[in-house]
């Protein structure tokens, strides 16, 4: 949740409803439009009390498509994001993240 507030807070991140999606009209503090692209961005580290819980182990199937990384619902490469706490998996844009 914190990481989402960040992201909302530097634009990188917009409120759609219940719903977030990504900024891709994302502007820089002296409102250049920014061309970071997500790799580029500072690695996210784990808050001092979640790092004494334990993770689920992600399962490497979309629970919505029932596709791996290598193939999606479009057929398409897709990397899958996974719950820390019970493990399932989707690809963002089943989970409509994209």
């Amino acid at each position: 949740r914190l990481a989402i507030k960040r992201a909302v807070g530097h634009g990188r991140l917009l409120k759609d409803g219940p719903l977030y999606r990504l900024n891709t009209k994302a502007t820089s503090v002296d409102g250049k439009e920014s061309c970071e692209s997500l790799s580029s961005l500072p690695p996210v580290s784990l808050l001092p009390h979640e790092k004494d819980k334990p993770v689920a182990e992600p399962i490497p199937i979309c629970s919505f498509c029932l596709g791996t990384k290598e193939q999606n619902r479009e057929k398409k490469p897709e990397e899958l994001i996974s719950c820390a706490d019970c493990g399932n998996s989707g690809h963002p844009s089943c989970l409509k993240f994209s």
